[in-house]
């Protein structure tokens, strides 16, 4: 035995299945330890006796060393029963004195829920799940983790026990998977890891070691190894195979991916009954749709071939600006298709850069032909679409094509041609949209006074963090200059100041000056873009509110945009997840056809001239 090397030692396992073999070890590591000046503390050594008859103690310097019934080693319990129950309650009693002494953050209104999940999963479930990859689980043990953590959620949320909510529906809402397929995906990582190291590396050896003979009465009927050996059934694998695909991170990546996507049956069957609200003359009519059912099966990624990243919410809650700033983080690997538009190009935009535009007659030649996956009516009467060959070409070239769409297109983009990955972009609370969201005003006066378009037209906005430049909605007092508005309270308490502001010079009418005038007729039209701000803040949240009720079931993944930092760090690890990981996908998407809408065909109707201009946009 080699100590050379070691400046220090400490916590040492040393294992043997008779008394003989390990009264041999302990002597060799006393000598060892003892050639370099290292002593072995005889108070702190413990031996653990398993399914032996044999008493003799365990001896070092003649001294006999404490036989004990359970032992703690590199923080994970270990006791004479060879479960896990005793270290996963541990566990929870250590992740809860965490959570408890957060608790001024789970409090705290100036955080949102997203960062708050985000400081639980790193200091609350990290702690929980410490050691879980060699768990022996069973479903007791499951369910105690998975209700410490549904319970810390339902409590950072808030949700209180009158309101009725399922787990499925906290987990989406919190970015959670299942706690059975975390732990799964953990131990299969650790695997993945042991398997690439070397063939006589102890912790190699013990996990491939398998035991021959019966389990005696009375012992787990579940072991380690056997849960590993079903999870292998559902890969497909033998050990020999696992062994050399590990050897491949990426291959192993994937494998792991394919095996710990959210659900534990390889074909699900999932339940929908909903109500699909289509805009008619402005108002809203509900069509009740039947009880239907759409399976799903789990979708490996192909390499070189991406699925294309679709976002959908409501309008200025900054799905563009997402858009824009993850193209900029790799503009080879991700791209915005071009629309087409009939609408008159502006003085700063180009063709084939910002838009292709055509004619109405053009436009109508491609509606006609089905071509068009994404069409819509602007507010100025122009029609606006996005051709199915602009992303097909994003695809063909191993990109991704990333771009927002209707929600009423939905199920026109849901092809098995595209396989898309739809996610919803979120507005977060109320106070949160006021104290992130600033007003552009790309028609900016000297005094940089802040504008809103008409009620009819989309308000620009988007979170502080992502545009610095962007000048702040501001209150401007009378011969003075503008402040940042803060919060909500100091919105509304600057509304009421100018209205107070405006009633007292109203009353003194003839003093005016011209200046007092003119800060008198800026500062009524301030508070009244403040009201429009508000209205469209509500509106949006409604909308997200009912979209997440009549669509929720066509989206896979649900971002919140409180945080435009935050949020571009999850879009770009979900668009990492993507080409990397197995998702669930409609069954009928992979036994269609492929030429389900690119058929040749469905494209003889559209003019080789037209057709050209289909490319996509120049990054």
């Amino acid at each position: 035995m080699q100590l050379d090397d070691l400046d220090f030692a400490d916590d040492l396992a040393l294992l043997s299945q008779t008394q003989q073999q390990m009264q041999e070890k302990t002597n060799s590591v006393a000598a060892a330890s003892a050639a370099i000046g290292f002593n072995i503390h005889k108070g702190k050594s413990k031996g653990l006796r398993y399914n032996t008859a044999c008493t003799d103690p365990i001896t070092i310097d003649g001294e006999d060393l404490e036989d004990v019934k359970t032992f703690t080693y590199l923080g994970s319990i270990i006791d004479e029963q060879g479960g896990s129950d005793a270290d996963v309650k541990a566990r929870i009693g250590k992740a809860r004195a965490a959570y408890l002494q957060l608790r001024n953050i789970w409090k705290s209104k100036q955080l949102s829920t997203n960062t708050e999940v985000r400081i639980f999963n790193t200091n609350v479930k990290t702690v929980l799940l410490y050691g879980a990859e060699t768990w022996r689980t069973t479903k007791a043990i499951i369910q105690k983790i998975q209700v410490f953590i549904n319970s810390c959620l339902r409590k950072i949320l808030p949700i209180r026990w009158p309101d009725t909510i399922s787990n499925n529906l906290l987990w989406g809402r919190t970015n959670q998977i299942p706690a059975e397929e975390e732990i799964r995906k953990k131990r299969w990582k650790w695997i993945g890891h042991t398997l690439r190291k070397a063939t006589n590396c102890v912790t190699r050896q013990a996990l491939t070691w398998n035991p021959q003979g019966h389990r005696k009465k009375g012992r787990p009927k579940n072991t380690f190894r056997r849960e590993m050996e079903i999870d292998m059934k559902k890969m497909n694998k033998n050990w020999m195979e696992l062994e050399k695909e590990a050897q491949d991170r990426v291959g192993c990546r994937m494998l792991v991916g394919g095996l710990c996507s959210i659900g534990s049956n390889r074909l699900k069957k999932m339940q929908y009954h909903f109500n699909s609200l289509h805009t008619n003359g402005g108002q809203d009519t509900q069509i009740h749709d039947s009880l239907s059912y759409e399976e799903v099966e789990r979708y490996f990624p192909e390499e070189g071939c991406y699925r294309p990243i679709v976002l959908v919410g409501p309008s200025g809650v900054g799905k563009s600006e997402l858009i824009r700033q993850l193209i900029s983080t790799d503009p080879e690997h991700f791209r915005e298709p071009i629309r087409i538009t009939t609408q008159e190009p502006k003085s700063e935009e180009v063709h084939g850069v910002d838009y292709l535009f055509v004619t109405k007659d053009e436009f109508n030649t491609f509606m006609d032909a089905d071509c068009l996956i994404d069409p819509c009516e602007t507010s100025k009467n122009c029609m606006t679409g996005l051709c199915l060959d602009a992303v097909l070409e994003i695809i063909q070239a191993g990109q991704v094509a990333i771009f927002e769409a209707d929600y009423r297109n939905l199920m026109s983009l849901r092809t098995s041609t595209l396989k898309p990955f739809i996610i919803f972009v979120k507005p977060p609370t109320f106070d949160v949209l006021l104290e992130t969201r600033q007003i552009y005003n790309h028609k900016s006066s000297n005094c940089n006074t802040p504008t809103i378009n008409d009620t009819t037209s989309t308000v620009e906005l988007s979170p502080t963090h992502s545009v610095p430049t962007t000048p702040h909605l501001t209150n401007r007092t009378i011969g003075g200059c503008f402040t940042p508005v803060r919060n909500c309270q100091q919105w509304r308490k600057v509304s009421g100041e100018l209205g107070q502001e405006k009633k007292n010079t109203m009353s003194s009418a003839p003093s005016l000056s011209a200046s007092s005038s003119l800060d008198n007729i800026l500062a009524t039209e301030i508070q009244k873009k403040m009201s429009l701000a508000e209205t469209h803040f509500h509106e949006m949240i409604q909308t997200a509110s009912r979209l997440e009720v009549t669509h929720g079931h066509l989206w896979d993944f649900v971002l919140i945009n409180d945080d435009l930092p935050v949020a571009l760090e999850q879009l770009s690890e979900m668009a990492y997840r993507i080409e990397t990981e197995a998702f669930w996908i409609p069954r009928i998407w992979l036994n269609s056809t492929s030429n389900e809408l690119n058929s040749e065909n469905s494209r003889s109707y559209v003019d080789a001239s037209v057709s050209t201009m289909t490319t996509t946009a120049v990054q």
